[in-house]
């Protein structure tokens, strides 16, 4: 694989070749490559900084991606200063308040979804494998935004949607809610849940099925339950769906288009 420090030409080959930044809350960005780089910020007490990775991959390499084949690895240190002139040396306990109610607030705090741009979009499987966990249990991914940014009207489908437990966690996947407080066993449930309120358990036997015309989009989680307390390494519990995004002849765009909603992949497959 090759890290670019730029992204021009990145897409014009066969390379497997990625580019990526580190971006902050505050609008500055570091282009990541594979010899290291550096960035310092100075936060006064209380204060915060927000940061994530983006990037682009060529999607046109001739060997398929995989999980795995992109690591980003950090160190980060954080220094105290002994004394504030202006507080008289009061940094450290109002830091070590404001890292407590950020904690606190972590987990109800919105973070930026992701958006899949369906007119770059091609067949792919997802996978979700890292949540974030409440004290009360409450599961949650990250956020995606599926949003149709072409010319054409289309069928976005999510098909073959399953949810398993990593092969050494010990976890049990339930089917139903109330099944998981029904056993000792640390066991999950899990659902997909739609920013138009719908919601709907993991099944392979059902698709997911909507029509995007041009500039229209869905956003989609999933959300689950654990019942015991603490927390989930990464692979611990694993959603995996096979994504499609079919753009409809401009003949078929006359037609009505097929239901938001669920169902059964026989009929799915009939009323194509």
């Amino acid at each position: 694989m090759i890290v670019k420090t730029d992204k021009a030409g990145l897409h014009d080959n066969e390379e497997k070749s990625v580019y990526m930044e580190l971006v902050f809350g505050n609008g500055e960005r570091v282009v990541l490559s594979e010899e290291s780089s550096q960035y310092e910020v100075r936060l006064q007490a209380g204060e915060g900084l927000s940061l994530c990775f983006t990037g682009e991959m060529n999607e046109y390499a001739s060997q398929g991606w995989e999980n795995g084949d992109v690591e980003v690895e950090v160190v980060y240190s954080w220094d105290i200063e002994e004394e504030d002139p202006e507080t008289g040396g009061e940094n450290v306990s109002q830091i070590d308040e404001g890292q407590r109610e950020l904690e606190e607030e972590e987990f109800e705090k919105e973070e930026e979804p992701k958006i899949i741009n369906l007119e770059e979009f091609r067949t792919s499987e997802a996978v979700i494998d890292s949540w974030r966990v409440d004290e009360d249990g409450q599961m949650l991914s990250e956020e995606y935004i599926i949003r149709n940014t072409g010319e054409s009207a289309g069928i976005f489908t999510l098909s073959n949607l399953v949810c398993r437990a990593g092969e050494e966690s010990g976890i049990l996947v339930k089917g139903e809610k109330e099944e998981i407080e029904e056993t000792e066993e640390r066991a999950v449930y899990v659902e997909m849940a739609f920013g138009n309120g719908e919601r709907a358990g993991l099944s392979d036997e059902k698709d997911y099925i909507v029509e995007l015309r041009p500039g229209e989009e869905i956003s989609v989680c999933f959300d689950g339950k654990m019942n015991w307390d603490g927390s989930l390494e990464e692979g611990d519990v694993i959603v995996s769906a096979l994504c499609l995004w079919e753009v409809k002849e401009a003949a078929d765009e006359q037609n009505n288009g097929i239901d938001k909603g669920l169902t059964d992949q026989k009929e799915d497959e009939g009323g194509r």
